[in-house]
């Protein structure tokens, strides 16, 4: 996107409220408006149901932040989200958490299509969509309708998709007036044809599987067993075989309901789990049937579930259940449905003998899991509701994916609570607890400052000690915990207003006792001690915990998606939202209007949903294109001051008007392409295309850039209007090229990348790829084309130990130019054209001490950004970086006095290192081993990296504000030694011989924050055609 100057932003702004729309008509169920929305890596809300193609390669979630992620799952140590697909939702849906989210996903066998169900709309409308599983475009929508529809299967084949919706809440099917109760089937090859049917459900279908023979089996609420035979779904009654005419879990209380199930590999028999939310004493079960005629075959002996207090509980809920894929193993997620002490269990029995002693395995989560798939040969993959993956491989061994949502200890959420989060007086800085007991975070909303794991001595955390009170001034807020359905105020019952499913989850109590804060699953209200409401908040999430600062003004809100939220205590209006990412290291903070601000990366987690309509996939527009407009501290300060001192100043209004972002953000929309299709002609040689523009402005699409591999096609595709299904041809070199890139511009810019790989398109054609094609092949173990055929590495290696006096104190290095000499040698050595090396030549730069002067860092600055063809560009700095009084990050040349003018004169810009980056239309990176580093990457410039189509690499040496350390003893600064120990292929496990970003950026990170003592965080960065973090090789080993 072109980013606009300051001065044509106020221009806009008033100019926009005077223009007639232009925009395209959308749908009056989602409308036009721009809603703001997190899009961390992982899920940030909860997980509800997932699917896995046939080979075990994709794995696919769906959950309450309504969009669908894909998983590659195939390595258990990479397993990591590839994609994230977006439906159609209403601003209503996106912030209401009545409304279920996406409640149902599954992938086809062959890893194509993706079915996903849930409520995107306000009006409690569930809506069945198919979606490519490449590009996420809506191929079909299938049915919309009132009810809920909690599970869908496609057949082992791929020519049926199951779907049970439950229409009917609970009046008795006889009288139920919702025609669209029950199982539907749509056979995939006619998805037109009427879906076969049957409506005679009385509970909710829980369960949804196929055998390979193509039966049918279901479970439902309304306790019966079904099974659909193959031969019987080709007529029209579709009636199925059922279970007999009783309750059918005949040994069992008739609170035992069936609920997930699962089908055995070889087809001949079925597994079936229970649950019991009733009676806490009676006992889940897990049981297997004959696929044939649904009698028992085995009962599997539950067992009890260690606990945190009075030894084990006796298990109550089975919620998800799954054969291995081999067939030797069952697995069953236990869990004890009422109790807050009780641990969560993945246990594994033996399939044929229920009576052997089952394995368990520990989670990486508190709470539910909520499916469990067959994973390799006898392992199991599975999500739980907080949401998080793990894996068990075949050995057994457990394999964790980091969760996006900061994890807390969901065992405390209640009167046991020792401090899950705490805040100051004034409720501008806060401690939030990890689950692990000694970790949390602690922040400083005004400085900015977030500490990790601080003491509770450390300074971070001083004057931080309010927690969350039951009982005070003379107030009790009892029978809320946990879970609870009629709490009280000073014993009047409060009324939770008919929620649906309202129960409430956390409370506070002034410290003076006038009033008391309620969160519930569905709002916030506050109470004063009579118990009468004084206002209802709608929330958007769950509130886990709510803490009333103990000056009353505000009251600092913890939910379920990881969102921190100041209320204001007057009204109940939300005035900031704070996102803090589990790693502890990235946040994003932002008003209701947009208005924002975040460490380096961490607006790449907040974005804009813009939709298109019901029928088109809606376009996704990141908040760093509109960073000029969005990103203002200074909005962001007026929100902290009335949070702190109660100071409502004139910006205070303007932080949380929306005027701005409604017109702004779709008016300035950059086109959006969407992939439909992508096969590889039957030679080989060529792929065909089809692709859709959509330009969410309604501005003419002025072209459409492909690139192969992030280089510009050899041919030009045609012109493309928007809307217009466009098919083209682009020859392929299968030897080289991994994957294909589309990208559309209008006058507001470069669009998102649309990509695809070649492996993917003969997969599409049914095509075998040839053993060599790249994508098929680990970034680490390709083989590397002829030496002529690789990259040429520039280099401009920087280092200088010059000494000048800074504000009266001499600012003197010992090792800035040692760092540069070492680094340099270690470049050199990569040009030894042997079989692992990455670069056909390398051509190094190297300008130390007296050498470094301004005017010979910007001459080499200039050639270096001129550098273009097969190549990649290097900087790396080390020595002095000062920040002026506008933060803006500077070097320090060799013989200058940074007092003898304005900084910009006389030192080398931030702005200046990086535009050599942009300029030099190839992929770079950038090392910096100096004072203030992170500041060099200004968000301008990280704003025009989205709209690279090349790899772009930054390494830091510390965050915002820290200092880069050296010592003698290690002979370069911490950064530089690190970075050095990690090329010589120090710490790195796979002993491969290359270092790729993925492992250069994790391992400097640990060994300078070790070395010192956390004083100094490096920070990494990376984006490509193909988004952020590329899994690209950087450098040969060289010990």
């Amino acid at each position: 996107m072109v980013l606009m100057a300051a001065a044509a932003i106020a221009a806009l702004a008033m100019a926009l409220l005077l223009l007639p729309r232009c925009s395209p008509e959308s749908e009056p169920a989602y409308g036009d408006t721009p809603i703001l929305r997190l899009d961390p890596q992982q899920h940030s809300g909860t997980i509800f149901r997932a699917g896995i193609d046939a080979k075990g390669r994709l794995m696919v979630t769906a959950g309450s932040d309504d969009v669908v992620k894909i998983w590659r799952v195939d390595d258990p140590k990479q397993i990591r989200v590839v994609n994230t697909l977006r439906v159609p939702i209403s601003k209503e849906a996106a912030v209401d958490p009545s409304a279920a989210g996406l409640r149902a996903v599954d992938i086809s066998p062959d890893g194509m299509l993706i079915a996903a169900a849930g409520q995107t709309r306000a009006d409690g409308t569930f809506r069945l969509l198919v979606l490519a599983a490449a590009t996420g475009e809506i191929l079909h929508d299938l049915l919309s309708a009132r009810g809920i529809i909690t599970d869908l299967a496609f057949s082992p084949d791929g020519q049926s998709l199951a779907v049970g919706l439950y229409a009917c809440d609970s009046a008795p099917v006889e009288t139920c007036p919702d025609a669209n109760n029950g199982l539907w089937v749509w056979n995939t090859a006619k998805w037109n044809a009427a879906p076969y049917r049957d409506k005679a459900y009385q509970g909710r279908i829980n369960g949804i599987a196929f055998n390979r023979a193509g039966d049918l089996f279901t479970t439902s609420f309304d306790r019966r067993l079904r099974r659909y035979g193959a031969e019987q779904r080709k007529h029209s009654d579709f009636a199925p075989t059922p279970a007999p005419a009783r309750p059918f879990a005949r040994d069992y209380d008739r609170d035992i309901r069936p609920y997930d199930l699962a089908v055995a590999p070889d087809g001949q028999t079925i597994l079936v789990g229970y649950l019991n939310e009733q009676d806490r004493d009676d006992p889940a079960a897990l049981t297997q049937y004959s696929a044939s005629d649904l009698e028992p075959v085995r009962d599997y002996d539950i067992g009890g579930l260690p606990a945190d207090h009075g030894g084990p509980v006796q298990a109550t809920v089975v919620n998800g259940v799954s054969f291995s894929r081999d067939g030797a193993y069952v697995y069953a997620s236990i869990a004890q449905h009422q109790s807050h002490d009780a641990d969560k269990v993945l246990r594994r029995w033996s399939a044929a003998d229920a009576n052997a002693r089952p394995k368990d395995f520990g989670l990486c989560t508190s709470q539910t899991i909520i499916q469990v798939l067959p994973y390799q040969g006898h392992g199991a993959i599975f999500a739980s509701s907080d949401p998080c993956v793990s894996a068990i491989d075949d050995a057994g061994a457990r394999f964790d994916v980091p969760r996006s949502v900061y994890p807390i200890d969901n065992h405390n959420l209640g009167p046991t609570d020792p401090g899950l989060l705490l805040v100051s007086e004034s409720g501008d800085r806060f401690y939030l607890a990890h689950e692990v007991a000694g970790r949390g975070v602690a922040f400083d909303l005004m400085e900015r400052r977030l500490t990790v794991n601080p003491a509770a001595a450390d300074p971070s955390r001083k004057g931080v000690t309010d927690g969350y009170r039951e009982t005070s001034g003379g107030t009790t807020m009892s029978k809320w915990c946990c879970s609870g359905t009629a709490p009280a105020i000073n014993r009047v019952p409060i009324a939770l207003g008919g929620t649906s499913g309202g129960v409430t989850w956390s409370t506070d109590v002034a410290p003076n006792g006038d009033f008391a804060v309620l969160g519930t699953s569905t709002f916030l209200a506050r109470y004063d001690r009579s118990g009468r409401r004084l206002w209802q908040y709608r929330t958007p999430d769950v509130p886990r915990r709510v803490n009333i600062a103990p000056n009353a003004r505000t009251a600092t809100v913890l939910y379920r998606d990881g969102v921190l939220r100041w209320h204001n205590i007057e009204d109940g209006s939300v005035l900031l939202s704070l996102f803090i990412d589990a790693s502890g290291e990235n946040w994003v903070m932002w008003t209701q209007a947009g208005y924002y601000d975040s460490s380096t990366g961490g607006d790449a987690i907040l974005g804009w949903h813009l939709n298109n309509g019901g029928d088109v996939a809606p376009s996704w527009l990141p908040v760093t294109r509109y960073a000029n407009a969005f990103r203002r501290p200074d909005v962001i300060n007026h929100v902290i001051k009335y949070i702190r001192d109660g100071l409502a100043t004139p910006g205070l209004a303007a932080a949380n008007s929306t005027a701005l972002a409604n017109e702004m953000i779709r008016r300035n929309a950059p086109p959006i392409v969407q992939i439909a299709d992508a096969r590889m002609r039957s030679d080989g040689t060529q792929m065909l295309l089809t692709y859709i523009v959509n330009s969410p402005s309604g501005d003419p699409v002025t072209g459409v850039h492909i690139d192969i591999n992030g280089r510009p096609a050899a041919v030009e595709p045609p012109q493309a209007r928007a809307g217009e299904r466009i098919q083209w041809t682009l020859p392929i070199d299968i030897a080289s090229d991994e994957y294909v890139g589309i990208r559309a511009i209008n006058r507001n810019g470069i669009g998102e990348v649309s990509t695809v790989r070649v492996l993917d398109a003969y997969r599409n054609a049914s095509l075998n790829p040839p053993p060599l094609v790249p994508s098929a092949i680990p970034e680490s173990t390709k083989p590397l084309p002829p030496v002529a055929d690789r990259p040429v590495l520039h280099a401009l290696v920087i280092g200088s130990n010059y000494a000048y006096r800074n504000r009266g104190r001499l600012a003197q290095l010992c090792c800035a130019s040692e760092d540069a000499r070492a680094f340099a040698q270690f470049l050199r050595r990569q040009n030894t054209h042997d079989e692992r090396a990455l670069y056909s030549d390398v051509k190094v730069i190297e300008l130390k001490d007296e050498e470094a002067t301004l005017n010979a860092l910007q001459a080499n600055l200039s050639q270096l950004s001129r550098v273009n063809g097969n190549s990649v560009i290097l900087i790396f700095l080390a020595g002095h970086g000062v920040s002026d009084s506008r933060g803006r990050y500077h070097y320090i040349p060799y013989g200058v006095d940074p007092d003898s003018g304005r900084l910009e004169h006389v030192a080398l810009t931030g702005a200046r290192i990086t535009r050599a980056l942009q300029e030099a239309r190839v992929p770079a990176m950038l090392f910096m081993d100096t004072c203030n580093s992170q500041g060099a990457l200004e968000r301008s410039f990280l704003s025009e990296v989205y709209n690279l189509q090349r790899n772009i690499f930054t390494f830091s040496s510390s965050r915002d504000g820290q200092a880069s350390l050296e010592r003698r003893a290690w002979g370069h600064g911490a950064f530089t030694y690190a970075l050095l120990q990690v090329l010589h292929g120090e710490p790195i496990a796979d002993n491969d011989g290359i270092v790729t970003f993925s492992e250069l950026g994790p391992n400097l990170r640990e060994l300078v924050t070790q070395m010192t003592s956390k004083q100094q965080v490096p920070q990494y960065f990376g984006w490509g055609p193909q988004g952020a973090n590329p899994q690209s090789n950087l450098f040969t080993v060289r010990r």
